[in-house]
């Protein structure tokens, strides 16, 4: 029910925000795009991917395995295929896929996947804060027009806010007060087990080395610098964004990494949506903003399941090779579990 509301929310965003516009004529504004830019944001979202599964292997190391970063980039590209289509699951099947290319434990290779997201969202929270400050004016200024302007659906929005919220507090307090009996279930006492794998992970960082260390911080500071550069070259493929800042670069960063937070396959609607007021809050027309964010989002959204899927062929290969079935992944998954345990 999880993945069929978020399927079906991603699916609403999406026609509410292009219910009035011409796809035919959006499509052939966007084939207009330069082919050179679009090239360059595939090149340059690919060299992120690879310094994700660079950072993966520097926080194996101290965890005692020793792997290689060709398979970890192919892991991480199914990941991102998998969470095209089914939110969050792809971090999971990213680390099974590595397990058969490589035999790390999937509760150690999550653990780490853990802390990479973690420390990801840290970024993303600062960036978010030094953004704020230095474009408050527009930012501030486009909300509370927003606000003047619908007012009676911002109101609503709050009172659903709140009643959600009150939810969520009644059912932690459930979960407290039953806490005794829930820990006592078998799936809450393999999930302890799973959680004592992924705590190696998560201290894999403290125990790297100077040297280590150092890389780490780098392939996370490439990482982000790269996100930022694969969204802005793209503002230079087309003439009615070509002339954007640098700093609208940094805050489609920031509202692109909030849209690919919440729970939405591959960002679909989410991402448009975020984007799209983004652009119009520094002064793009409304038509120009939504064909650039199908721009942005579609280039990438088609080149992860290109080379996602081709990543995953690649993988079965290498697992074959080495004597492997990857049929039985999903088992694998629920067998660590049980050695854990």
């Amino acid at each position: 029910m999880k993945y069929v509301i978020s399927i079906s929310v991603a699916g609403f965003l999406f026609w509410w925000l292009y219910r009035g516009e011409d796809m035919e004529k959006t499509f052939e504004d966007i084939k207009e795009a330069s082919p050179f830019w679009i090239s360059t944001s595939i090149g340059i979202a690919l060299f992120s991917h690879w310094s994700r599964a660079s950072r993966w292997v520097i926080a194996l190391r101290p965890l005692g395995y020793e792997t290689r970063t060709f398979t970890a980039f192919l892991a991480v590209m199914f990941g991102y295929f998998v969470n095209l289509f089914v939110p969050r699951l792809g971090e999971v099947m990213r680390c099974g896929l590595f397990y058969r290319t490589e035999k790390v434990p999937i509760n150690i290779s999550f653990g780490s996947v853990l802390a990479e997201r973690a420390l990801d969202f840290i970024i993303l929270v600062a960036l978010c804060i030094v953004v704020f400050f230095v474009e408050f004016d527009r930012i501030g200024g486009f909300i509370l027009s927003e606000f003047n302007n619908n007012s009676e659906a911002v109101t609503q929005k709050i009172y659903i806010l709140l009643a959600i919220c009150s939810l969520a507090f009644l059912g932690l307090i459930a979960l407290y007060l039953l806490r005794n009996k829930l820990m006592r279930l078998p799936l809450v006492i393999k999930g302890k087990g799973f959680v004592l794998g992924m705590k190696d992970g998560l201290l894999s960082i403290k125990k790297l080395s100077r040297k280590q260390r150092l890389a780490f911080i780098l392939h996370t500071l490439n990482i982000w610098a790269m996100y930022y550069f694969m969204s802005y070259v793209l503002f230079l493929s087309m003439p009615a964004t070509s002339n954007l800042s640098l700093m609208t670069g940094c805050t489609v960063l920031i509202m692109s990494g909030i849209a690919m937070v919440i729970p939405s396959p591959g960002g679909i609607g989410t991402y448009h949506f975020f984007v799209t007021a983004t652009l119009i809050a520094y002064g793009l027309e409304e038509g120009i903003a939504k064909n650039s964010a199908l721009l942005m989002h579609s280039v990438q959204y088609l080149a992860t399941i290109i080379i996602g899927g081709l990543s995953f062929l690649i993988s079965i290969f290498i697992a074959r090779k080495q004597g492997e079935n990857i049929g039985h992944m999903a088992e694998d998954v629920v067998g660590s579990v049980d050695k854990v345990e």
